[in-house]
Protein backbone atom coordinates (compact mmCIF):
# COMPACT_ATOMS: atom_id res chain seq x y z
CA UNK A 1 0.00 0.00 0.00
CA UNK A 2 2.34 2.30 0.80
CA UNK A 3 4.34 1.32 -2.77
CA UNK A 4 1.79 1.81 -4.19
CA UNK A 5 1.06 5.72 -2.63
CA UNK A 6 4.55 6.26 -3.16
CA UNK A 7 4.47 5.33 -6.83
CA UNK A 8 1.15 7.62 -7.55
CA UNK A 9 2.84 10.79 -5.67
CA UNK A 10 5.88 10.47 -8.06
CA UNK A 11 3.52 10.70 -11.03
CA UNK A 12 1.75 13.52 -9.39
CA UNK A 13 4.95 15.43 -9.03
CA UNK A 14 5.94 15.09 -12.63
CA UNK A 15 2.53 16.66 -13.35
CA UNK A 16 2.90 19.40 -11.31
CA UNK A 17 6.40 19.85 -11.66
CA UNK A 18 6.64 23.34 -13.67
CA UNK A 19 6.34 26.07 -10.83
CA UNK A 20 9.14 28.19 -11.83
CA UNK A 21 7.99 31.43 -12.30
CA UNK A 22 10.81 32.75 -14.58
CA UNK A 23 13.11 30.78 -17.09
CA UNK A 24 16.79 30.23 -16.87
CA UNK A 25 19.54 29.30 -19.45
CA UNK A 26 19.20 25.94 -18.20
CA UNK A 27 15.24 25.89 -18.59
CA UNK A 28 12.88 25.27 -21.78
CA UNK A 29 9.39 26.77 -21.47
CA UNK A 30 6.18 24.58 -21.54
CA UNK A 31 2.83 24.69 -21.45
CA UNK A 32 0.84 21.90 -19.79
CA UNK A 33 -2.41 21.75 -21.51
CA UNK A 34 -4.83 20.13 -19.06
CA UNK A 35 -8.28 19.22 -20.39
CA UNK A 36 -8.26 22.37 -22.37
CA UNK A 37 -7.21 24.58 -19.68
CA UNK A 38 -3.57 25.66 -20.13
CA UNK A 39 -0.87 25.71 -17.03
CA UNK A 40 2.81 27.11 -17.67
CA UNK A 41 5.82 26.09 -16.48
CA UNK A 42 9.56 24.83 -17.85
CA UNK A 43 11.76 21.59 -18.27
CA UNK A 44 15.13 21.21 -16.35
CA UNK A 45 17.91 20.51 -18.27
CA UNK A 46 18.59 17.04 -16.89
CA UNK A 47 19.45 14.26 -18.75
CA UNK A 48 15.90 12.47 -17.78
CA UNK A 49 14.29 15.89 -18.61
CA UNK A 50 16.03 16.71 -21.77
CA UNK A 51 15.07 13.20 -23.22
CA UNK A 52 11.31 13.59 -21.98
CA UNK A 53 11.65 17.34 -24.21
CA UNK A 54 12.53 15.57 -27.15
CA UNK A 55 8.65 13.68 -27.27
CA UNK A 56 6.78 17.03 -27.00
CA UNK A 57 4.21 17.21 -27.92
CA UNK A 58 3.39 14.30 -25.49
CA UNK A 59 -0.03 13.42 -24.25
CA UNK A 60 -0.81 11.48 -21.01
CA UNK A 61 -4.03 10.47 -19.17
CA UNK A 62 -3.68 10.50 -15.50
CA UNK A 63 -6.16 10.27 -12.61
CA UNK A 64 -6.24 11.97 -8.67
CA UNK A 65 -3.97 9.39 -6.39
CA UNK A 66 -4.72 10.79 -2.88
CA UNK A 67 -3.07 14.56 -3.65
CA UNK A 68 -1.15 14.00 -6.75
CA UNK A 69 -1.89 13.29 -10.36
CA UNK A 70 0.01 10.86 -11.93
CA UNK A 71 -0.28 8.50 -15.00
CA UNK A 72 1.79 5.86 -16.79
CA UNK A 73 3.92 6.19 -19.89
CA UNK A 74 5.26 3.55 -22.63
CA UNK A 75 8.22 5.22 -23.43
CA UNK A 76 12.06 4.80 -21.34
CA UNK A 77 13.66 7.48 -20.58
CA UNK A 78 17.57 7.33 -19.11
CA UNK A 79 18.24 8.39 -15.46
CA UNK A 80 21.43 9.71 -14.83
CA UNK A 81 22.06 7.97 -10.99
CA UNK A 82 23.85 11.51 -10.17
CA UNK A 83 21.06 13.71 -10.54
CA UNK A 84 18.38 11.49 -9.38
CA UNK A 85 16.75 12.79 -5.79
CA UNK A 86 14.89 11.00 -2.72
CA UNK A 87 12.68 13.90 -2.09
CA UNK A 88 10.20 16.66 -4.17
CA UNK A 89 8.40 19.77 -3.43
CA UNK A 90 5.10 20.41 -4.53
CA UNK A 91 4.92 21.65 -8.08
CA UNK A 92 7.86 19.56 -9.44
CA UNK A 93 7.16 17.19 -12.22
CA UNK A 94 8.73 13.58 -11.59
CA UNK A 95 9.60 11.03 -13.66
CA UNK A 96 9.65 7.67 -11.92
CA UNK A 97 9.80 4.21 -13.16
CA UNK A 98 7.39 4.89 -16.14
CA UNK A 99 4.93 7.20 -13.51
CA UNK A 100 4.45 10.66 -14.65
CA UNK A 101 3.54 12.32 -11.80
CA UNK A 102 2.75 16.00 -10.57
CA UNK A 103 2.65 16.95 -6.94
CA UNK A 104 -0.12 19.06 -5.80
CA UNK A 105 -1.84 19.73 -2.28
CA UNK A 106 1.21 18.46 0.27
CA UNK A 107 1.94 20.83 3.22
CA UNK A 108 5.37 19.25 2.72
CA UNK A 109 8.01 17.75 0.74
CA UNK A 110 8.22 14.34 0.13
CA UNK A 111 11.13 12.22 1.13
CA UNK A 112 10.55 9.17 0.38
CA UNK A 113 10.51 8.00 -2.66
CA UNK A 114 14.67 7.25 -3.87
CA UNK A 115 15.96 7.63 -7.18
CA UNK A 116 12.70 10.17 -8.09
CA UNK A 117 14.05 12.91 -11.43
CA UNK A 118 12.46 15.47 -11.20
CA UNK A 119 12.51 16.80 -14.93
CA UNK A 120 10.15 20.33 -14.02
CA UNK A 121 7.96 22.54 -12.40
CA UNK A 122 5.02 24.14 -13.04
CA UNK A 123 4.46 27.94 -12.44
CA UNK A 124 3.61 28.89 -8.07
CA UNK A 125 0.18 30.52 -9.20
CA UNK A 126 -1.40 27.89 -10.90
CA UNK A 127 -0.49 25.02 -8.57
CA UNK A 128 -4.12 25.65 -6.68
CA UNK A 129 -5.89 24.89 -10.11
CA UNK A 130 -3.88 21.82 -10.43
CA UNK A 131 -4.19 20.84 -7.27
CA UNK A 132 -8.44 21.49 -7.93
CA UNK A 133 -8.48 18.99 -10.72
CA UNK A 134 -10.21 15.61 -10.10
CA UNK A 135 -10.82 12.47 -12.33
CA UNK A 136 -9.52 11.46 -15.30
CA UNK A 137 -7.03 14.50 -17.00
CA UNK A 138 -5.41 14.28 -20.15
CA UNK A 139 -2.72 16.79 -20.31
CA UNK A 140 -1.02 17.44 -23.50
CA UNK A 141 2.66 19.01 -22.94
CA UNK A 142 4.23 21.20 -25.52
CA UNK A 143 7.02 23.84 -26.02
CA UNK A 144 5.46 27.57 -25.46
CA UNK A 145 7.03 28.96 -28.54
CA UNK A 146 6.47 32.55 -26.92
CA UNK A 147 8.42 32.40 -24.31
CA UNK A 148 11.65 30.79 -25.86
CA UNK A 149 13.85 33.51 -25.64
CA UNK A 150 12.41 34.48 -22.20
CA UNK A 151 10.17 37.32 -23.61
CA UNK A 152 6.33 37.16 -24.05
CA UNK A 153 4.87 37.72 -27.61
CA UNK A 154 8.49 37.60 -29.34
CA UNK A 155 8.08 34.80 -32.00
CA UNK A 156 10.67 33.47 -34.20
CA UNK A 157 10.76 32.35 -37.36
CA UNK A 158 12.92 30.61 -39.94
CA UNK A 159 14.70 32.43 -42.68
CA UNK A 160 15.16 30.74 -46.01
CA UNK A 161 17.40 32.49 -48.05
CA UNK A 162 17.36 31.69 -51.14
CA UNK A 163 19.70 33.60 -54.43
CA UNK A 164 18.92 36.89 -53.41
CA UNK A 165 15.60 36.25 -52.48
CA UNK A 166 14.39 35.41 -48.39
CA UNK A 167 11.13 33.25 -47.19
CA UNK A 168 9.96 33.37 -43.58
CA UNK A 169 8.65 30.01 -41.97
CA UNK A 170 6.84 29.36 -39.51
CA UNK A 171 8.16 25.99 -37.32
CA UNK A 172 5.84 23.18 -36.38
CA UNK A 173 5.71 22.64 -32.56
CA UNK A 174 7.36 19.76 -32.67
CA UNK A 175 10.91 18.19 -30.80
CA UNK A 176 12.04 17.65 -34.45
CA UNK A 177 11.67 21.76 -35.38
CA UNK A 178 13.15 22.64 -31.87
CA UNK A 179 16.14 20.30 -32.60
CA UNK A 180 16.44 22.79 -35.93
CA UNK A 181 15.91 25.56 -33.66
CA UNK A 182 18.47 24.79 -30.91
CA UNK A 183 20.85 23.69 -34.51
CA UNK A 184 20.72 27.23 -35.57
CA UNK A 185 21.58 28.65 -32.67
CA UNK A 186 24.63 27.80 -33.04
CA UNK A 187 25.26 29.49 -36.77
CA UNK A 188 23.43 29.53 -39.93
CA UNK A 189 23.35 26.10 -41.75
CA UNK A 190 24.02 26.59 -45.82
CA UNK A 191 22.45 23.27 -47.71
CA UNK A 192 22.83 22.22 -51.18
CA UNK A 193 19.48 20.99 -52.79
CA UNK A 194 18.30 19.27 -55.56
CA UNK A 195 15.21 18.33 -57.39
CA UNK A 196 13.51 15.22 -56.86
CA UNK A 197 10.68 13.77 -58.61
CA UNK A 198 9.20 16.82 -59.90
CA UNK A 199 7.56 17.60 -56.23
CA UNK A 200 10.53 19.06 -53.79
CA UNK A 201 13.81 20.31 -53.02
CA UNK A 202 16.03 18.16 -50.84
CA UNK A 203 19.38 18.15 -49.07
CA UNK A 204 21.18 17.39 -45.83
CA UNK A 205 21.59 19.17 -42.73
CA UNK A 206 24.57 17.82 -42.23
CA UNK A 207 22.92 16.48 -38.54
CA UNK A 208 20.44 14.08 -37.48
CA UNK A 209 17.29 15.63 -35.68
CA UNK A 210 14.73 13.84 -33.57
CA UNK A 211 11.67 12.44 -35.56
CA UNK A 212 8.42 12.64 -35.35
CA UNK A 213 6.79 10.86 -38.78
CA UNK A 214 3.27 10.38 -39.95
CA UNK A 215 1.66 9.98 -42.46
CA UNK A 216 1.42 13.51 -44.51
CA UNK A 217 0.07 14.95 -47.73
CA UNK A 218 2.37 17.86 -48.62
CA UNK A 219 1.44 21.45 -50.28
CA UNK A 220 3.40 23.83 -51.65
CA UNK A 221 5.88 25.91 -49.02
CA UNK A 222 5.68 22.39 -46.62
CA UNK A 223 9.12 21.95 -44.72
CA UNK A 224 9.80 18.04 -44.16
CA UNK A 225 12.61 16.02 -42.68
CA UNK A 226 13.35 13.03 -43.92
CA UNK A 227 14.94 10.09 -42.42
CA UNK A 228 16.18 12.44 -39.40
CA UNK A 229 18.56 14.51 -41.22
CA UNK A 230 17.44 15.64 -44.90
CA UNK A 231 15.67 19.18 -45.13
CA UNK A 232 12.97 18.82 -48.04
CA UNK A 233 11.36 21.68 -49.79
CA UNK A 234 7.91 21.00 -51.43
CA UNK A 235 6.28 22.80 -54.52
CA UNK A 236 4.25 19.65 -55.52
CA UNK A 237 1.46 17.07 -53.74
CA UNK A 238 3.35 13.72 -51.52
CA UNK A 239 1.97 11.72 -49.30
CA UNK A 240 4.25 9.70 -47.46
CA UNK A 241 5.44 8.69 -43.60
CA UNK A 242 7.61 11.52 -42.85
CA UNK A 243 8.52 14.47 -40.17
CA UNK A 244 6.79 18.06 -40.52
CA UNK A 245 9.28 20.92 -39.50
CA UNK A 246 7.07 24.14 -40.80
CA UNK A 247 5.37 25.98 -43.75
CA UNK A 248 6.57 28.74 -45.63
CA UNK A 249 4.54 31.91 -45.17
CA UNK A 250 2.66 33.79 -48.15
CA UNK A 251 4.16 31.79 -51.31
CA UNK A 252 2.02 30.55 -54.03
CA UNK A 253 3.08 27.01 -55.52
CA UNK A 254 4.61 28.53 -58.56
CA UNK A 255 6.02 31.68 -56.80
CA UNK A 256 7.83 29.23 -54.85
CA UNK A 257 8.96 27.11 -57.44
CA UNK A 258 9.93 30.33 -59.76
CA UNK A 259 11.98 31.27 -56.50
CA UNK A 260 13.86 27.99 -56.11
CA UNK A 261 14.45 27.66 -59.94
CA UNK A 262 15.15 24.46 -61.29
CA UNK A 263 17.88 22.08 -60.76
CA UNK A 264 20.70 22.51 -57.94
CA UNK A 265 20.26 25.44 -55.40
CA UNK A 266 22.15 26.85 -52.42
CA UNK A 267 19.73 27.40 -49.28
CA UNK A 268 21.05 28.94 -45.86
CA UNK A 269 18.92 28.49 -43.18
CA UNK A 270 18.89 30.94 -39.67
CA UNK A 271 16.46 32.55 -37.31
CA UNK A 272 14.85 35.41 -37.19
CA UNK A 273 12.76 37.36 -34.60
CA UNK A 274 9.12 38.77 -35.54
Amino acid sequence: MVKAVAVLVALLVMLTGFACAESTANETPIILDMNGTEVHGFINNTVTAQAFLQLLPYTVTVNRAADDLCGTVQEELPVDVAEAKTEWKIGEIGWFGGWFTILCDHEEQFSNMPGISIIGTINDEEIPFVASLTGTVDITVKLDDSRMDGKEGVEEMLSIRVNDQELTATLENNSSAQALKDLLSKGDITIDMRDFANMEKVGSLGSSLPTNDMQITTGAGDLILYQGSAFVIYYAPNSWNFTRLGKINNVTADELKTILGDGAVTVTLSMKKQ
